[in-house]
């Protein structure tokens, strides 16, 4: 079963859901920056034996781009609105970086609606750090790019030593990441998939925010999966995580960082196995 497609409301949203059809829906949230396509590893090797939904959250990849709108509640309503019109009342929601911020937003706001929920890789807000490196991350790189040509120049022998320079880690992998959110514009120029001004606004003060109240109330199976090496979500700050309500299990996973699935995708996929069985009362 393949279903792709785009959904109009607040914002309207490029999805596709796999898998089998009757089968338990579980959704994934990509991260800031991103689009579903980030999933495509993970989704092949989870849709036997379940229905999974991917899409593009607003203000990303092929989705609308509204000029405003990129509260977390805003990202959570949009999901709401998607399962309501797919009509799965109950599923597993699956959240990285700020997918994992919009997936604990949802759940609080909508518990009913979750048989389980995962945040891989980032803490309940309170970040700023992160959220300035961000916001410096978008605005050092020159976009947009006159051609093809001068975005891989850049990419190739500069974007490493100014991202090392800006305090980042794991440069070749962030420098892929962005590079594949680059399109040729209508301008014919090389600029990026997402909405920049919806990006710097998920990560302003007001949505940083900390949010451990909503993970103290939080009422359903919880798996917060962190990466060895991440320098998103420290290890004390997953140990707190963890030990605030018992509904949350923590995991590591070794020879990871920020990007677990990408970084170690067959120990990601076993730990949501387990997870699943956990949920089944395996």
């Amino acid at each position: 079963m393949e279903q792709e497609g785009g959904m109009e409301g607040v914002a309207a949203l490029h999805y596709r859901v796999t898998g089998e059809a009757d089968a338990p829906p579980w959704v994934f949230l990509h991260g800031l920056m991103g689009a579903g396509q980030n999933w495509r590893r993970i989704v092949r090797g989870m849709q036997q034996g379940r229905q999974i939904l991917t899409y593009d959250q607003r203000g990303h990849g092929r989705s609308a781009k509204p000029a405003q709108g990129y509260a977390l509640e805003d990202y959570a309503n949009d999901l709401l609105m998607l399962v309501d019109a797919l009509g799965w009342s109950r599923f597993v929601l699956v959240g990285h970086s700020l997918g994992g911020r919009v997936a604990l937003c949802f759940a609080h706001a909508y518990p009913q609606r979750l048989r389980g929920l995962v945040i891989v890789d980032i803490g309940p807000g309170g970040q700023n750090q992160i959220a300035d490196r961000s916001a410096k991350l978008l605005e050092m790189i020159p976009t947009p790019f006159a051609d093809k040509a001068a975005a891989k120049h850049y990419f190739a022998h500069t974007f490493a030593q100014q991202a090392h320079a800006a305090g980042w880690g794991a440069v070749a992998r962030l420098g892929a990441f962005l590079y594949s959110n680059l399109h040729v514009s209508e301008q014919g120029q090389v600029d990026w998939r997402f909405y920049k001004p919806g990006m710097l606004a998920s990560v302003a003060a007001p949505a940083q925010q900390p949010r451990w109240d909503q993970l103290h109330g939080l009422s359903m199976p919880t798996l917060l999966m962190r990466g060895e090496h991440s320098d998103y979500l420290s290890p004390e700050t997953f140990r707190q995580m963890v030990a605030c309500n018992a509904h949350i299990q923590g995991v590591q996973i070794p020879q990871a960082g920020h990007w677990v699935h990408a970084d170690q995708p067959e120990a990601f996929m076993a730990q949501l196995h387990h997870f699943e069985q956990r949920l089944s009362g395996g």
